[in-house]
């Protein structure tokens, strides 16, 4: 095809170009394809197919969907895609991620190594949902969030460039460069709590919540009884090193506040209830279970299947082997009568 609209494709590579995106959105049903114009660094605009949707990944026990845009360029499928994520309203691209830009632009080894007809876009795909997995590219929009002014230049080095979509309104390159004394943005998806609204990374999956943190150590009392004019001294090595140290200038810890530590790190050092035997926590074992039961519902499903099919064969063979007995004494019959009628 051609004119302003035409896909800029090898004509002898079209088919391949089409049976990967049907892989690819068969592997992730919620990508979608269409053809969208495309704005290169050097100004070329052109109309380039792109598969857009989410791929999910596993952070924490916990399942996100990313939003994601992958573009085949004009020498697709000898050429890697070109990716980037897409954060919504109310997410926020993580800076400093070590294969996602400011832009949303994704940059990862599989791609860097991309040779075709070895690599294909469902293993992109997959690879991506996995490096995402380990660090997540995106977070939830704190509340009171304000973002930085973009700095008042015209430099080129600084201007955005024209091949990347643009960013989320009002998110730079780094959130905390407006305000650096201001306490730093938690860079990953927080745990998941009772309240799901408010959109971690799109839409998720709460399995298990975190356990509760150990309690905090009691604060130093207002007023420090006086020292004593002579300590006890201790009767071994073990109980003194057993004894908390008293704060400076003071002789012997008040008797409530030394029962208060001693609690404080017995409570410590008892195991977690939400830790199972072997160190794995609830939410891996309770993922570890269900993931048990549906392999063996699957193989159960597929035992009965066979088990029908064997029936049926067995049942063939059955009334195949009356068929053949009964054709035998057919021919036994002739063949009888045949010999009669010579004897005759």
């Amino acid at each position: 095809a051609t004119g302003q609209g035409a896909l800029p494709y090898d004509e002898r590579l079209k088919f391949a170009v089409r049976d990967q995106l049907l892989a690819v959105v068969e592997r992730y049903p919620s990508l979608s394809v269409r053809d969208e114009p495309f704005t290169h660094n050097d100004g070329r605009t052109v109309h380039l197919l792109r598969a857009e949707g989410t791929v999910p990944i596993y952070y924490q026990g916990v399942k996100y969907n990313i939003p994601l845009k992958m573009f085949l360029p004009e020498a697709f499928p000898h050429a890697q895609p070109i990716c980037y994520v897409t954060p919504t309203s109310n997410m926020i691209i993580k800076p400093g991620h070590s294969c996602v830009d400011g832009s949303g632009l994704v940059r990862v080894p599989y791609g860097e190594r991309w040779s075709y007809p070895r690599s294909n876009l469902t293993e992109m795909a997959g690879t991506l949902s996995e490096a995402f997995g380990a660090e997540p590219p995106l977070f939830a929009k704190p509340a009171g969030y304000v973002p930085p002014s973009p700095p008042h230049t015209s430099s080129p080095s600084t201007a955005q460039r024209p091949g990347h979509p643009p960013p989320p309104p009002g998110v730079g390159l780094n959130p905390g460069a407006a305000n650096p004394g201001a306490a730093r943005t938690p860079l990953y998806p927080p745990p998941p709590s009772d309240r799901l609204s408010g959109g971690l990374l799109g839409s998720q999956t709460r399995i298990q919540s975190q356990p509760p943190p150990p309690p905090p150590p009691p604060q130093p009392q207002a007023q420090v009884q006086a020292p004593q004019h002579q300590s006890q001294a201790p009767s071994s090595w073990a109980e003194y090193h057993q004894r908390p140290a008293p704060p400076p200038g003071v002789g012997e810890p008040a008797a409530s506040s030394s029962r208060v530590v001693s609690q404080t790190r017995q409570n410590i050092q008892q195991p977690s209830p939400h830790v199972l035997a072997g160190g794995l926590s609830v939410a891996e074992g309770t993922f570890k279970a269900r993931a048990i039961t549906a392999l063996s519902d699957r193989l159960r499903s597929e035992l009965d299947v066979l088990r029908a099919q064997s029936g049926e064969e067995a049942e063939r063979l059955l009334t195949l082997q009356a068929e053949l007995a009964r054709r035998r004494e057919d021919i036994e019959k002739a063949l009888r009568a045949s010999r009669a009628e010579r004897g005759a």
